[in-house]
């Protein structure tokens, strides 16, 4: 797996392009034993894939071998709870994300141009005028939310009438705010996009208004 490794402030993030097959990922993944019985219940060769890239990146990460569980929410958490974690994958992409002290989320995304089509689920009619001629604008504005929404959780099932997005400047990597409505808080997220993918990090260290 190639992996690039990105620092942001005290968090770690790791972007793994997945090549191998289960079998070389599952040999790469030596605490696959504590995994056994949740890794017999999934059915895609492509979502086994997920699981056991996230796992290695995650042991990678924290340089140790975790045991990831899930809470009531389907938040995934380190068991020994030595660090917060997000995790994120499309394609043949998976990213992960881990911080000793703050809640983080994380979206990655392939470059397509099929957020175009959902542009009204996901935006409200402020963000629709300012974004929704620049499609570089248009997939940071949904990896943003969608990082949100493994922060603050099914608060944001509404993406348009619950997060606000403000105007941004597109470069290689820059920082964006967004505004949670109902919470009344707003959050600095972190993006990075090239040729291939969006990538959208946050860690949680909010503004009161």
């Amino acid at each position: 797996m190639k992996i690039e490794e990105i620092q942001y402030n005290e968090a770690k993030v790791l972007v793994g392009c997945v090549e191998e097959d289960i079998r070389s990922l599952k040999s790469q993944l030596k605490n696959i034993a504590i995994y056994e019985e949740e890794y017999s219940k999934i059915k895609t060769e492509k979502r086994k894939i997920e699981f056991l890239a996230a796992r290695i990146l995650l042991n990678k990460a924290v340089e140790k071998e975790v045991h990831v569980i899930y809470n009531e929410d389907n938040k995934p958490y380190l068991k020994d709870k030595s660090s917060f974690i997000s995790i994120t994958h499309s394609k043949n992409y998976v990213a992960v994300i881990t911080h000793p002290s703050c809640q983080v989320g994380i979206d990655i995304e392939l470059r397509t141009d099929r957020v175009k089509n959902i542009v009204k689920r996901f935006l409200n009619i402020r963000e629709q005028s300012i974004f929704s001629k620049e499609n570089n604008k248009l997939e940071i504005a949904w990896s943003a939310k969608e990082a949100l929404f493994k922060i603050i959780g099914n608060k944001v099932r509404d993406f348009a009438a619950e997060l606000e997005v403000f105007q941004f400047t597109v470069n290689e990597k820059g920082t964006l705010y967004v505004l949670h409505v109902s919470g009344s808080r707003i959050y600095k997220l972190r993006y990075y996009q090239n040729e291939i993918y969006t990538l959208v990090l946050c860690v949680d260290k909010r503004i009161k208004l």
